[in-house]
Parts: C-alpha cells; structure tokens; sequence
C-alpha cells in the first residue's frame, strides 16, 4: 500500500502527538522525583521544554517564527533548531556526570561536549540556511567535524562510567549508550536526506523520523538517566550504612581492647576531574585518620596549594611574633607544609599545576591509573602509583596504605602492636649504630651483630609494594641472620578494613616478650 500525503501527514501528528504526551508525564514525573526521590534537574529541564515546543509545533508550526521563510527561497524548521540550542547543552551536562553521585561538578569532558554541540548546531543552522550547495557542504562538513568529537568524548565518558558503576548498574549506562546515540545519529541522517539536503523525503517524513529520534534521545534517554541515578544513590546509602555499623562495631572492639583512638596523621590533596575516584579514596584514606580535601579541577587545586602554603606562612609569623614577645620560647621552627602528597589522574601528570606542587611545594605525586605495567612512563613521571578503584572488584588496599605511610609526615602509633613493631625497628636501628661504631669482632648491645637491611617505618611499608602488573601483593617480611640464629617479622596478608593501621590483622604482633636465648630471638 502506497503511503500518501495525507497518511504521511497524519503518521506526523501522531507522532508529534505521542512525543507530546511523553514528554508531559516525564514532566510531571521528574517533579515528583525531584521533590521525594532522586532526579537531577537536567532531565526535568529537557522533559519541560520538550512538552513546549511540542505544543507549539502542533498548534503553529508553519508560523513564523516556528519556520522561516528565508528571501532566497530557503524553509528552515527554526522551532526545530531553537529546541535543539535549548535541551541538548543541558543534555550533555547531564551526560557528562553519569555514573557519579552527590552534588553535580562539571569537568573538562563537560566543558569540551558544550563546545563541540555548540559548533555542531550553529554550523546544522548554517547550512540549512545555506540556498548553494558548495556553502551548503561546507557548513555540513565542518558541524560533523564538530559532532565527531562530540560523540568521542561521549563515547569516553559512557565507557569511564561503565568501568566505575557498581555490576548491576552497568546495563543500564549500556542503555543509555544505546539510546543516546540512536537518536543522535539519526539527526544528521535526516538533515542529509530531508528538505535541508537532498530532499530524498517530505517535511512531514521529516517531523515522522525527528519525533522518533527526539523519543529515543531525550525521553528514553530521561527516564534511563533517571534510573541510573536513583540506583547509584541506593547504593551510595546502602554503603554509608554498612560503614556506619563497621565503624560501631570497630569502636566497640577498640573500646574493649584499650586502642589507643586514631588523631587526624597527615593531609593529602586529591584532583579528580571526573568525579569518579575521590569519594572511594577519601572514605578508605579517611579510615587511617587521613584529612583528605577533594578538588574537582585543577584551578581549584591551585587554589588550595596556594591558600595551604599562605596559612604556613601565617602560623608562622604568629610563632616568630610569639617568640620576640616571650624571650625564654626557643626559636619558632618552620611549620610543615600541610599537604603530605597530592593524588592525580595519570593522563594530569604534566599539568602546570601538578609540576608546581612537585617543585615549588615539594611534594610527591602520586597518580591513579587504570592499569599499568613495568615499561610504563607513568612510573617515571609520577612517585607513585596506584590502582585506580573499580566498582564491583576487589582493590589492593596493601598499595593505598604502603603510600600513605611512605609519604606521610606524622606517622603514631595506633594501638599496643605499633608500639611493639615501633620498639622493636628502633632497637634493631640503634643495635646497627653501636655496630658501625664498634671495633671489628666485638659485641656492643644485645643486637650488635644484625646484618641485612636496617628496617625503618618507611622502609617496612616499601617491602609492601607488590607488583602492580601482577596484581599481587606479596606479604612484608624480614629475615635478620645472627651469629648464632635469626630474627624474623613477619606480616601476613590483610587490608585495612577499619581506623586502624595495624589493627587489621595485616600484621601479626610479636610475642609478649622478645627473648634473646643463644643468638634466637623470638
């Protein structure tokens, strides 16, 4: 059966029609959510202005200025164009935070996703308005150029997200995926064929095929944006929870035992521009007393180095002040700066900022990565690495802490055990001084004659380090030989699971006495 002018015009209402009517219950939806459940404000933005244009395309849609007519001759769909500058800026913004939850930060992949939109839309407009085909190429040519860093970006942020969701969530960012680029690809598709191109279909086909696109990339795409957001924010309570009952039963133990409370021992900046790590390593860092500040952009971060080293140099001048006012006070030492290292994505190691912070701060950066191996440059251009946490997977824990303790300036212990660990390496270490400084073959101290490696706090938790392109973290150990035995620490597998470095079971406590019995000591 042939398809008519009339059918084709009534298939267009219906259409539009049936966009309309989704369009209004997405709106009045997103209220509801907005005001009892989770919704962002994006989605009930394009719902809204949606439901408008709608209305006024089916009620004045040939009427200026829903359509132009242009002196040369030329029909733009200017309602068409004007919608399109309206809802997918916002639509992108909303793209650009998928898979995070919290308050919205919008990143470098937002800023670059509106800049290209932008171009891809005034060149479509362009060339509509164009009424010579080389113009008309042209301007076409030049919006996909644009659109084509458009989709790659969105193609970035869609598989980032996918990687850090929890398994259960990944679906539904593939639907988004899905959805999102049906609809966005058909525009161009139909701008080629329709009255704007080669004219291969009618206006009324073209309003059939952008009704659709429109369903699937703003509707469709809406509702999935929504639910995604409302399952992360699930999760995200379901984990404060359990951390809130971890932490009573930690403090409850703690209590019981007589551990000494974890003091706030060391500070560290963390600059993550997607929003998708810092939640995970402030939580575990925060655990080990660690004051963790989060910044989203690298100006913020800027900012933060700077007001930090302005503090310093405040307390600084307060002491010295002090100190000339009260002659008996020794002179004021300089503070120490209050960051012990900074935290970066491995694609910002070359960052202006980031090589501040390594030279005018001194301090170590350490970078998050995906995977890595040996021949790496990441390994050269950054102090450290780590694991970049992953929803859904075991992380290596033994890495974050090692770091931690590598860097860290103020470094107590936290429970009986430290205090065991911490006599026993500053025994072994002043045992090795009296060493070096006693004639060969004679005894100075119980522990004269230990050889090997002098351990040293930093020097324990480097033995921690594992290989990260294995993915194994192999247990610390030290075997001391003597004359007549050896001496052996030994730390067994674990993770820090609780505020407490050592009381994870990561490290098993020496025996209640160290015995020296015939060169043994147990």
């Amino acid at each position: 059966m042939a398809i008519t002018l009339d059918s084709e015009e009534n298939m267009a209402d219906l259409l539009q029609w049936i966009s309309f009517i989704c369009s209004l219950f997405a709106s009045a939806f997103f209220i509801r959510e907005i005001k009892v459940g989770f919704c962002g404000w994006e989605v009930l933005y394009i719902a809204i202005v949606e439901t408008i244009k709608y209305i006024i395309e089916l009620g004045w849609e040939m009427d200026a200025p829903s359509t132009c007519y242009m002196t040369n001759g030329v029909v733009v769909p200017w309602l068409r164009y004007c919608e399109w500058l309206m809802t997918c800026p916002v639509i992108l913004i909303a793209l650009s935070r998928v898979g995070t939850v919290g308050e919205a930060t919008y990143n470098k992949s937002t800023m670059t996703l509106l800049t290209s939109d932008q171009g891809t839309l005034i060149m479509g407009i362009c060339a509509a308005a164009s009424s010579t085909d080389a113009f008309k190429i042209c301007f076409f040519l030049v919006g996909c150029a644009y659109g084509f860093n458009t989709f790659y970006t969105a193609t970035t942020v869609y598989l980032d997200s996918w990687r850090n969701v929890p398994d259960d969530c990944k679906n539904m960012v593939r639907y988004m995926a899905y959805s999102f680029y049906i609809g966005w690809l058909m525009f161009p598709i139909l701008f080629i064929i329709g009255p704007e191109g080669a004219g291969h279909i009618t206006g009324d086909g073209s309003t059939i095929g952008h009704a659709v696109a429109d369903l699937f990339s703003k509707n469709i795409w809406g509702v999935l944006e929504w639910r995604l957001d409302t399952m992360l924010n699930l999760h995200l309570i379901d984990a404060l929870e359990e951390e809130a009952e971890l932490e009573e039963e930690l403090e409850a133990e703690a209590e019981l035992a007589g551990v000494i409370k974890v003091q706030p021992c060391g500070k560290i900046l963390i600059v993550d521009e997607t929003s998708t790590v810092s939640l995970y390593f402030a939580s575990e860092l925060g655990k080990l007393g660690v004051d963790v500040v989060s910044c989203a952009s690298m100006l913020e971060a800027h900012t933060k180095l700077h007001e930090a080293l302005k503090e310093t140099e405040e307390v600084f001048k307060e002491m010295q002040e002090e100190a000339a006012e009260n002659k008996e006070l020794p002179p004021p030492e300089v503070p120490k700066y209050p960051f012990d290292f900074i935290m970066v994505s491995s694609q910002m190691l070359e960052h202006e900022v980031v090589q501040n912070a390594r030279t005018q701060y001194g301090l170590p950066v350490v970078a998050f990565v995906e995977d890595v191996d040996k021949h790496s440059p990441i390994l050269s251009s950054a102090d450290d690495v780590l694991p970049l946490p992953v929803f859904g997977k075991p992380y290596r824990k033994h890495q974050l802490l090692v770091t931690f303790c590598k860097y860290c300036k103020v470094q107590q212990p936290v429970d009986s055990k430290d205090v065991i660990i911490k006599e026993l390496f500053e025994a072994v270490t002043v045992a090795r001084a009296n060493e070096a400084l006693s004639p060969p073959g004679s005894m100075s101290g119980d522990m004269s004659h230990v050889s090997g490696m002098i351990p040293t706090m930093a020097g324990m938790n480097m033995l921690n380090m594992g290989n990260m392109e294995s993915g194994n973290i192999s247990p610390p150990s030290m075997d001391m030989s003597m004359p007549h035995g050896s001496a052996d620490v030994s730390m067994m597998h674990g993770s820090i699971e609780g505020p407490h470095l050592m009381n994870s079971g990561m490290i098993t406590p020496p025996s209640n006495s160290l015995m020296m019995n015939n060169g043994m000591m147990n």
